[in-house]
């Protein structure tokens, strides 16, 4: 992995994605207008965006931060998200897990993405409790656990394959969670199966470098895929 990789931005569970990319077609009978007041925020978060993807070949993470705190303030769980994401790797920002994470806690009930976040996050605070001698065994798994999410949340589906896989390995076959962790694993083969056959085999096409954060809109080109 690069040195100078953009540190980025579920399956979460079940690999519904409802809060990234382009907004997938709608049928425009049951497609309601959209208010003044959204859209201003809509356009905030994107302008946030396309300062954080660097529109034009500059990356500018101090802009991004300022139109996602423009959007954020007003309760946009989007912009919410994306904040979050520039506290939790510290772009642009002083790095504050914590505060990342109240963020996500504000966007998760719209936003799929953050509940993922809050789940590695949670996981990771796992691991510092445990003796990295006497608990190795434990801390692999949690470890596993939380590279599925973060290679599903971010797109890098073979990294979340392999972490997978590797679990399958270390879990009792008669537990639950192995039953469970063999249902993700079959669904993420399935979506990866779904791009097999395109430019994009690993998933969606990212506008960031390997394991970056890809940030939030409004809509979803990968509700297509649910």
């Amino acid at each position: 992995m690069k040195n100078s990789y953009i540190v980025f931005l579920s399956i979460i569970l079940s690999l519904s994605m409802p809060c990234m990319g382009q907004e997938a077609p709608k049928d425009k009978k049951s497609e309601s207008p959209i208010k003044t007041e959204e859209k201003e925020l809509i356009s905030q978060n994107r302008q946030g965006v396309e300062s954080f993807e660097g529109k034009d070949g500059k990356v500018d993470y101090a802009s991004a931060k300022d139109w996602f705190e423009k959007a954020a303030n007003q309760d946009y769980a989007y912009a919410q998200y994306n904040l979050g994401i520039l506290y939790l790797y510290g772009l642009g920002v002083e790095k504050d897990v914590n505060k990342a994470k109240s963020l996500f806690e504000k966007a998760k009930d719209k936003c799929v993405f953050a509940k993922v976040e809050i789940d590695v996050i949670n996981l990771k605070n796992e691991i510092t409790k445990l003796d990295p001698e006497k608990d190795k065994a434990k801390i692999e798994i949690i470890s596993l656990k939380a590279l599925g999410l973060e290679g599903i949340n971010r797109g890098e589906y073979k990294i979340a394959l392999n972490a997978y896989t590797k679990l399958l390995s270390l879990l009792d076959k008669e537990s639950p969670e192995y039953n469970a962790t063999m249902k993700r694993k079959i669904k993420l083969e399935a979506l990866m199966d779904d791009f097999k056959d395109t430019k994009y085999p690993n998933g969606k096409k990212v506008s960031v470098e390997i394991i970056s954060p890809k940030l939030s809109t409004d809509n979803s080109e990968l509700e297509k895929n649910k």
